[in-house]
């Protein structure tokens, strides 16, 4: 298999840098993401202090609808600039930075093939089976309480920004549960971390699967943790076998719309949810499973060595 050009180091072999360059990267990463925090806690107290809103609220059920509908759309907003300052624009600003990159080389469309994208979107559709008997796994696990509590806190929020039905609500969903945190989670994940953990470990299997730990501990919800960095892994080769990070962000939208549009489609009901949520696949299902996984990502790499015409 051809190695990929690393679209970090402009062409350079990770090996061809000092030991320790890993860890100025690292220190600048860390820096502008903390920043980029502190910018949105700032204009998110503003938002809380003048819009006269309470996010300390952790039921929302007996809210009046109105109520409920316009609280929806500020947690909307403030997910947004989080993902804006704490991912996207970090990730951007390092690219610049470190490596004097433009969007168009950051973000290669003209790069992009419809082969190698339909195999990455077939590499997860086959690994669900496979996610959801290791999410069983996971769930198996007991948590400690403050876990728990942080679960609970995300499953009410995210049935208070799913709950309303309205088309513009859909679209709102799609673009600031979907489309934004598949741009920046992968271009911080895998762009930026992944790639730096390759210069400094010389293996990219354990870049890989360190990003993808780190990816899945991040988010806070460790009832999915084992399958969350499944799909981490699933991302992590994505990238790493194309070198093109457009990749990895079109299967993750892909993977976060599926779920905001099948939620949609069941309606707020949390009977509904929860039987989707603990739907268990057959074990011969989850072999076969692994087999497709193992098959759809030989064509994946195989596509990627074809001869563009």
């Amino acid at each position: 298999m051809k190695q990929f050009i690393n679209p970090m180091n402009n062409g350079q072999s990770p090996t061809v840098r000092s030991n320790s360059f890993w860890v100025k990267e690292i220190i600048l990463l860390l820096f502008i993401v903390i920043s980029g925090s502190l910018v949105v806690n700032f204009i998110s107290q503003a938002i809380i202090y003048f819009g006269g809103i309470d996010l300390n609220l952790r039921n929302f059920d007996y809210l009046p609808a109105d109520e409920k509908g316009q609280l929806a759309w500020y947690y909307r907003l403030i997910l947004l600039l989080n993902h804006l300052f704490i991912f996207i624009l970090p990730a951007l600003l390092f690219f610049i930075v470190r490596e004097h990159r433009s969007i168009v080389t950051i973000l290669p469309f003209k790069k992009l093939r419809p082969a190698p994208l339909t195999y990455a979107i077939i590499m997860l559709i086959a690994s669900y089976p496979l996610v959801s008997f290791i999410s069983l796994i996971n769930k198996s696990i007991p948590l400690p309480h403050f876990m728990e509590q942080l679960e609970d806190q995300s499953l009410q929020i995210l049935q208070l920004l799913l709950g309303d039905h309205q088309l513009s609500v859909l679209l709102a969903n799609l673009f600031v549960i979907a489309i934004i945190p598949a741009i920046g989670e992968e271009l911080l994940f895998r762009g930026c971390l992944q790639t730096i953990l390759h210069k400094w470990s010389k293996n990219p299997h354990v870049a890989i699967w360190i990003t993808a730990v780190t990816f899945s501990a991040l988010h806070l919800q460790f009832e999915g943790f084992l399958p969350r960095m499944v799909l981490g892994l699933v991302m992590g080769y994505l990238f790493y076998w194309s070198g093109n990070i457009l990749y990895p962000i079109i299967a993750h939208l892909f993977n976060n719309a599926l779920q905001i549009i099948i939620q949609y489609m069941i309606g707020n009901n949390p009977a509904s949810i929860k039987e989707v949520d603990d739907y268990t696949f057959p074990f011969p299902l989850v072999i076969i499973s692994i087999i497709l996984l193992m098959y759809a990502t030989w064509w994946y790499r195989a596509s990627l060595q074809e001869k563009k015409v």
